[in-house]
C-alpha cells in the first residue's frame, strides 16, 4: 500500500523532473521513509541521492561563508 502511494506521488517526477527536484522529493520524505525505500521508486538512484545531499551541505556551508556576521552578503573580500 505505501509503495503504491509513493509511486503515485512520484509519478510526475519519474522522467520529467530535473535530478535536483527528484532528490529534493526524496529529501522531503526522508523522515517518513528510508532513502533506500524511496529510491526503489524509479525516481533516483540512491548513490546519486547521497551525492546530492553531500553537495547540498557544501552549498549551504559556502553560502554561509559568503555572508557576513549579520547574515548579509559580503560586498567584497579583504
Amino acid at each position: 500500500m505505501e509503495n503504491e502511494v509513493l509511486r503515485e506521488a512520484a509519478a510526475p517526477l519519474v522522467h520529467q523532473a530535473p535530478a535536483g527536484e527528484r532528490f529534493a522529493f526524496i529529501h522531503r520524505l526522508r523522515n517518513r521513509f528510508t532513502a533506500k525505500r524511496l529510491c526503489r521508486i524509479p525516481v533516483a538512484d540512491r548513490s546519486n541521492y547521497y551525492l546530492w545531499t553531500r553537495a547540498q551541505v557544501r552549498r549551504d556551508e559556502r553560502e554561509r561563508e559568503e555572508r557576513g556576521p549579520a547574515g548579509l552578503p559580503m560586498l567584497f573580500r579583504i
